[in-house]
């Protein structure tokens, strides 16, 4: 596989929406980038819609809802990883084990993402 016409084109950020390869700089909206589930969890709590007792939180933790945006969260990273994962090695100049590490990483993040998963609908 020819990397030489990947390596040539910008790499876009869609979350900040720069181009990582050219070293722009960052302005402020760009650094303070938070996770939806800390919004979520500093506005739900105070608008009273999650009560701030004990019970009321492990009846939200234990929600069909919650467990399923937590286990799309941890597959989202697992496999966000194994791809920076991959890609840091070959550029590393491992690219003659190119196979094994896509295998690894990604069969990582397949079997990190099935133990969230049994995680998520057992307890």
């Amino acid at each position: 596989m020819d990397r030489s016409a990947h390596r040539q084109r910008p790499v876009r950020c869609p979350v900040d929406r720069h181009d990582i390869s050219q070293g722009e700089e960052r302005t402020w909206p760009d650094r303070t980038n938070l996770p939806i589930h800390a919004l979520a969890l500093t506005l739900l709590l105070p608008l009273g819609v999650i009560n701030a007792d004990p019970e009321g939180l492990i009846s939200f933790l234990g929600h069909p809802l919650f467990r399923l945006y937590m286990f799309v969260l941890v597959f989202l990273g697992l496999f966000h990883g194994a791809h920076r994962l991959r890609f840091t090695l070959v550029d590393l100049g491992l690219g003659a084990l190119e196979t094994p590490i896509t295998w690894l990483c990604y069969g990582g993040a397949a079997v990190g993402s099935l133990i969230a998963l049994w995680v998520a609908v057992s307890f």
